[in-house]
């Protein structure tokens, strides 16, 4: 082969090459975009891993009964440990504002609503629809009701 098709040959395979990973770049965002939508709700974990594995290890009816016991089981102990790890936390912010003055519990404060704003700008940006609502529709943004914890995992404001 002469050095001028040879030339043509590699940068016809190049941009094959390119054109494959733009286009497989792409097809992987749309699958992104729409796991972002489908959410993780209680409800809707269970019945994804089940058909999920349903597909893939030809599962029994049976064996479906027994795994939806344990997948929801798995979600319920998941669900309490991250309960758990909320309210540790909020009561070491109890705690660590006892030892604080007046103006460092307001500063505390401040970095607290700071980091939460934080949070709930990254989940937003896995949801890909901004600031997560945790209230009710026509709540506007924030908790649902004073005294309420975030959901969003984000540490609680200090006591006053």
């Amino acid at each position: 082969m002469s050095g001028a098709a040879s030339w043509k040959v590699w940068v016809i395979f190049a941009g094959v090459f390119l054109a494959g990973g733009v286009t497989g770049g792409f097809v992987s965002l749309r699958v992104a975009d729409r796991l972002v939508e489908r959410g993780r709700s209680p409800g809707q974990f269970a019945p994804r891993m089940i058909e999920h594995l349903k597909g893939q290890l030809d599962l029994t009816e049976a064996q479906q009964s027994e795994l939806r016991v344990m997948v929801e089981a798995s979600w319920e102990e998941l669900h309490q440990q991250r309960k758990a790890s909320r309210e540790t936390l909020q009561a070491l912010s109890r705690e660590i504002a006892t030892i604080l003055t007046d103006e460092q519990r307001q500063k505390f404060a401040t970095m607290q609503e700071a980091q939460r704003k934080r949070w709930q700008q990254m989940a937003g940006e896995r949801r890909g629809s901004g600031p997560p609502r945790n209230g009710p529709p026509g709540a506007g943004p924030g908790r649902s009701e004073p005294g309420t914890p975030p959901r969003d995992g984000s540490p609680p404001p200090p006591p006053r």
